[in-house]
């Protein structure tokens, strides 16, 4: 006998049972959506603090780059000078008088007649110098690893009401042409690196002072050229409009010599050494050693 069976009995779902499963899957697909939009909103604060990081962090490395090779040949050379002193932080900046030299950005020269780049720091927030970090972009431009560089700050003029009042922080270079009578900023346009400056400060470091000064008058004649070191110290508005400061130093890479003694013992070693009357020939380099410490061969070397 074959089995019959009753199609109409238990064969689908209860209405109790459809709302229970539709309940669930409500359950379950806000939960989903929660975890999705929780996510992607997490996603966009993370990546709206590594805007805002990498932008800080971009500008800061771009300034450290130029400014660890800052370059002057009073890192290496002495200045040029026409009087002789036993003081070294006392000589004579005579202009040269090669023409070439004697321009707005290059007023003196060294011994060994090298032009001399200035260094210039206007309303402490305004620093311009040479420096050896630039890359030539295009193929045959005619650009050298030399190129005028200077940070500035100028007023935002955006439509974010953070950054209203604040300033941007701009670069802008010249790597062309760069021993021209006069450089023209006004003409460059510049690169944004950073906005919403609130405060920006420039010091230097004095060895003589042993501290940071942002006057650079208070400096020793050749540091107004040839810093050891630069600090600065800034507050701004970033991209998520919290306001954030940073101290950072910079510091040139050239090593530190004492140009002015070195250049001292170079023009001493040039003068012809004279011996005592009683001296003979095996006592002669240190009886004129002797003579040169008590001064009695000009007293060139200490």
């Amino acid at each position: 006998m074959s089995k019959r069976f009753n199609f109409n009995q238990n064969s689908g779902f209860t209405l109790i049972e459809i709302m229970i499963a539709l309940v669930l899957m409500s359950f379950i697909s806000i939960a989903i959506f929660t975890i999705t939009t929780n996510n992607l909103d997490t996603k966009d604060m993370v990546v709206d603090e590594d805007r805002a990081f990498f932008q800080s962090y971009g500008a800061f490395d771009r300034m450290n780059r130029d400014l660890e090779q800052l370059w002057s040949p009073y890192y290496y050379d002495a200045p040029k000078t026409n009087t002789k002193t036993e003081d070294r932080d006392q000589y004579s900046e005579d202009l040269p008088a090669n023409d070439f030299i004697v321009r707005e950005s290059f007023q003196f020269a060294t011994t060994k007649n090298h032009p001399v780049p200035n260094l210039k720091l206007e309303d402490k927030t305004t620093i311009q110098f040479l420096t050896s970090s630039h890359q030539r972009r295009i193929e045959g431009q005619k650009e050298s690893v030399f190129a005028w560089v200077e940070y500035s700050l100028e007023n935002y003029e955006g439509d974010k009401e953070a950054f209203k009042a604040t300033q941007v922080l701009k670069r802008k270079i010249i790597a062309t042409d760069i021993y021209k009578a006069d450089l023209d900023w006004d003409k460059i346009k510049g690169q944004v690196l950073l906005k919403g400056i609130k405060e920006l400060k420039y010091e230097f470091w004095s060895p003589k002072l042993e501290k940071w000064i942002d006057d650079m008058r208070q400096l020793a004649p050749l540091q107004k050229f040839a810093p050891l070191a630069i600090k600065m110290t800034i507050k701004w508005i970033d991209s998520n409009e919290v306001e954030k400061s940073s101290i950072r130093v910079f510091r040139p890479l050239w090593p530190f010599f004492d140009v002015v003694e070195d250049n001292k013992l170079r023009e001493a070693a040039k003068k012809p050494k004279s011996n005592g009357s009683g001296s003979n020939s095996g006592s002669t380099s240190g009886s004129t050693s002797q003579g040169n410490s008590t001064g009695t061969t000009g007293g060139n070397v200490k």
